[in-house]
């Protein structure tokens, strides 16, 4: 080990340049992989704070649209105690609020808003959550109680400790007292929550869960781990068919180990695609950049081994083996590796508040964790292990007469693997560089489609008190303002989708015909303020009572009418007839992927079912300005509910958080990949330049220029670039291609794709050489012919 170290650190002082390209090299591979790693096991481990993981479940309910069945986790508030009743191996049962509620919450003289669910008592034995405060058995003993997080504590009361027994006002309706108080649950769990209340409230409150045919609200399901959960599932999928007549629903359990990383459904099953295919990728391009980094080393350390090789002569002389000189050069290699772990450590410290933005994670290196410091330990050792296997073996190959006797060493098998090495670098680079390209095409592609609806200078927000009741006022003072054309209410917002009902007939519907449709209760300005075109027909009056029995479809309800214009036309919800007044254009909402599915709108006199009021902003304005005069009119109009709202634009773009991130961190691994490649290449550039300094003189004292050296320097490599870009293209393709068949809705991979990235690869890779091609060129061919070698 002695011998190890004295070797290690006398060649480094002797090739400082190469030393430091091969340490900084692995250590930004390390680096770069032990991010990736940080992510993947934030995902991996998601919910896992739950200690009955695997015998959660989801129910689940099957729908029929028209020609595939979508799977939603809407079920009917009367779900999950028949479940618990009646099916065998159900230990417990669930129910929770559909998506987190977010209430006003007045706290002494604040009011803020907060986050939490409505949950069965069961919540509290079926998820894992730890009392620091209370007890679960009694925490929801009395009607308006409320759990809250420790986290909670501090926003809602401050610096105080013992809240037990405080009160708080929910809405602006009701006073709740804290019963308990738990940790705060991680980042990477499913209920991101600062409070529970009872969900016998929400339930009283919501006459309609009452009803078997109405959906609304998530059921969870712990099963007893014994019984098979095919048989339950088979006892689950008519459960609501029974009970509902002529429904066409049907239900299964989801397994809580696939609602993260496995939440793709398709045709009604699962089909064990989502996050875990992301998940996948960067793995494999942490593995990829890894090795990387390795074959810099390879390359460098075999590239200098003439500088080694009176050493390896002596050593054989002197009576070591090749066992033992592949032993030395593979420890020399693993303490540069863990040389590279210490600087990767550090890289990461420095990189990671980035990399949390930009993955929007709370990740922190843990070095405390034995699991991180053995997976450091161990890439160190790979890295050592694997980097200095061919060099190793390459070097102890040297045979001691012909190196003491000074002969030149044939290099051509050494040669050429290096040159395969850097083909396989630059194919990888190149690889990445398309890759990142299709994947931004593939985003803006769905960004920029169609959607039939204008969603710029579109503000949606939450009906909230009295809004509902003032809304006709409220209007008029928008109005007023000169900043806003118009107004309107409706039942759900515009991209996610409403609810979704079977019960509609029509004459001359196929008894036999199945379908799903989904409705949105509107006022009468929705279609013109949403930006949706009306292509037959009228639009609601602007009294709504004169269109309460009058309904607006998008053409793919036509389609499935088989009317080109059904205007006049009647539907029938159960034996409620509704005429049809016009017909709009179908919208794109919910899977932005996906086309869509037939819309009902119905008008609204009374905005009894508004949750969402949208404002559409006149074109050319100031947004900051036009916020800054409706946050003034809501604050007059709606006093007790502070101001909150979004842009629909901004809503859109978090549909493709996933995808965005993929493009970014794609990006970013493409960019490092590069970094270290060309890594490589300059320290390759400098050895070839240096290993001809004599041919390079006597060329420039025959009459060669400075531009025809450099560019003889640089040919061989530009060579192996274009090889790697012949070798990447297919590759790039076949894997693009594979990629974008998870969407229906792609982008055309197109040919100058390709070229633009073998020209990026030949440039890099010329701004990286051609300083020591200079270099090498513009030497004093005097110097150079004096030179040893």
């Amino acid at each position: 080990m002695r011998n190890t170290f004295v070797t290690f650190f006398r060649n480094f002082r002797k090739n400082k340049t190469y030393g430091f390209l091969n340490i900084f090299g692995l250590a930004i591979g390390i680096a770069c992989t032990g991010l990736i790693f940080l992510w993947v096991e934030s995902e991996t481990s998601f919910d896992s704070v739950h200690l009955k993981k695997n015998r959660i479940y989801m129910v689940m309910n099957n729908w029929p649209f028209i020609g595939h069945f979508a799977t939603y986790s809407s079920t009917p508030g009367l779900m999950g105690p028949a479940i618990k009743s009646e099916i065998p191996g159900v230990i417990n049962t669930c129910r929770t609020t559909e998506g987190f509620r977010t209430i006003l919450v007045r706290s002494g003289e604040r009011s803020f808003y907060s986050n939490g669910y409505y949950v069965d008592s069961s919540f509290f034995s079926v998820f894992s959550v730890h009392f620091v405060q209370g007890n679960p058995a009694t925490a929801f003993k009395q009607p308006y109680s409320i759990v809250i997080t420790e986290s909670a504590v501090k926003k809602f009361f401050g610096d105080e400790k013992n809240v037990i027994g405080k009160t708080v006002r929910f809405d602006n309706a009701h006073d709740y007292q804290v019963t308990g108080v738990i940790s705060d649950l991680p980042e990477n769990n499913t209920f991101q929550l600062e409070w529970v209340a009872p969900f016998e409230i929400f339930y009283k409150e919501n006459d309609w869960l009452s009803n078997w045919d109405s959906n609304g609200i998530l059921t969870f399901v712990e099963l007893d781990g014994k019984s098979s959960l095919a048989s339950i599932d088979n006892l689950l999928h008519d459960f609501i068919k029974k009970r509902v007549k002529n429904t066409i629903v049907s239900s299964f359990l989801f397994p809580m180990s696939d609602w993260h990383l496995r939440s793709g459904f398709e045709n009604g099953k699962p089909t064990g695609r989502g996050r875990i295919e992301f998940v996948r990728m960067f793995t494999l391009i942490a593995w990829i950049i890894l090795f990387l980094a390795c074959i810099n080393f390879m390359n460098l350390s075999t590239a200098r081994s003439e500088k080694r090789a009176k050493e390896v002569g002596v050593r054989k002389v002197l009576g070591s083996g090749r066992s033992r000189l592949v032993s030395q050069f593979i420890g020399e290699a693993v303490l540069i590796a863990y040389i590279a772990v210490l600087l990767g450590i550090l890289l990461m410290a420095l990189a990671i508040p980035a990399f949390n933005t930009l993955s929007q994670k709370s990740l922190s290196l843990n070095l405390g964790n034995p699991l991180h410091i053995v997976w450091l330990l161990l890439v160190g050792l790979l890295c050592g292990i694997v980097a200095g296997s061919y060099p190793s073996l390459y070097l102890s190959s040297f045979n001691p007469v012909f190196v003491l006797k000074g002969t030149k060493l044939k290099t051509g098998s050494a040669g050429v693997i290096r040159k395969g090495l850097v083909i396989a670098q630059f194919s990888i680079s190149i690889i990445l560089i398309i890759s990142t390209i299709i994947i931004y095409q593939q985003i803006q592609h769905v960004k920029s489609r169609d959607l039939g609806y204008d969603k710029d200078n579109l503000i949606v927000m939450d009906v909230q008190g009295d809004m509902g009741k003032r809304y006709p006022s409220i209007k008029q003072d928008l109005l007023a303002t000169g900043l806003v054309e118009n107004t309107a209410l409706t039942s759900h917002d515009i991209i996610y989708g409403g609810n979704n009902s079977d019960h509609y007939s029509w004459n001359g519907k196929d008894p036999n015909q199945q379908a799903v449709i989904s409705q949105r209760y509107v006022s009468p300005e929705t279609i013109s303020v949403n930006g949706i075109k009306l292509i037959a027909g009228r639009d609601f009056n602007a009294n709504a009572a004169t269109d309460s029995m009058n309904i607006i479809v998008t053409q793919s309800l036509a389609r499935l009418m088989k009317l080109a214009n059904p205007v006049g036309s009647v539907i029938y919800d159960d034996s409620t007839p509704y005429k049809i007044v016009g017909m709009v254009k179908d919208f794109i909402y919910g899977d932005m992927y996906n086309g869509s599915d037939p819309v009902i709108f119905f008008c609204s006199p009374h905005n009894e079912y508004s949750s969402n009021m949208y404002i559409r902003l006149r074109p050319g304005l100031d947004p900051a300005q036009a916020v800054a005069r409706i946050g003034a009119i809501m604050k007059s109009d709606n006093p007790v509910y502070p101001f909150q709202y979004h842009f629909v634009d901004d809503q859109f773009n978090q549909m493709f958080l996933a995808e965005m991130l993929v493009s970014k961190l794609s990006r970013v691994f493409a960019a490092l990949a590069i970094i270290i490649s060309c890594l490589g290449l300059f320290g390759l550039a400098a050895y070839t330049a240096e290993r001809r300094t004599k041919e390079i003189g006597i060329r420039k004292v025959l009459g060669a220029t400075v531009p025809g050296l450099a560019g003889l320097l640089s040919f061989e490599f530009l060579q192996l670039i274009a090889i790697s870009s012949l070798v990447a293209f297919p590759i790039a393709w076949f894997a693009m291609h594979t990629w974008l068949q998870n969407y229906s809705y792609r982008v055309t991979i197109h040919w100058w794709v390709f070229g633009a990235a073998a020209i990026a690869g030949i440039l890099i890779s010329m701004v990286t050489i051609s300083y020591q091609a200079l270099r090498a060129a513009l030497a004093n061919p005097v110097n150079s012919l004096r030179a040893d070698g």
